[in-house]
């Protein structure tokens, strides 16, 4: 178990800084992939519900503290374990072709997505419809796109 907690914590912290130093700048039409939440739907495949949950609850708060956030990546994130676990695990169990992949990414990152922006827009990070709009399809598509480059790179 320990060897599993400090593997997935380095991997935790490469994503994490991946998404800081060079997704959030890497902005196309202002849209950004959130490969975080490609990190959750990796753990979310390879290990328990309980313990997905509660490393995700951990890595979202850092997300959090290191984009200022105020705990919306906390309650998306979790949200997402919950409500997504029992698919992507039982998925993980399949050899999925590149599209059913890119599908399984996009169809769970728009819930997710809409989960996000719904609490984002509590708290008055985006106020305009067109812009809701706009984040929800559009981060969506560019983290599935984002996720099957990296699903074809790490597949065998």
């Amino acid at each position: 178990m320990k060897q599993t907690l400090g593997f997935d914590f380095i991997i935790a912290v490469i994503f994490l800084l991946m998404q800081i130093m060079f997704f959030r700048h890497l902005d196309i039409w202002g849209l950004q992939a959130d490969i975080v939440f490609l990190f959750v739907l990796w753990l979310c495949a390879r290990r328990n519900r309980t313990y997905a949950l509660g490393f995700t609850a951990i890595v979202a708060l850092l997300l959090d503290i290191l984009t200022d956030t105020w705990g919306v990546h906390l309650f998306s994130k979790t949200l997402l374990v919950l409500g997504a676990h029992r698919l992507v695990s039982q998925q993980a169990e399949n050899k999925l072709l590149p599209g059913q992949t890119f599908m399984l990414i996009f169809s769970i990152a728009i819930a997710y997505n809409l989960i996000f922006l719904l609490v984002s827009s509590f708290a008055g990070i985006y106020d305009t419809n067109l812009m809701f709009i706009k984040y929800w399809i559009g981060n969506s598509v560019y983290t599935a796109l984002v996720g099957i480059i990296f699903y074809l790179l790490t597949s065998e």
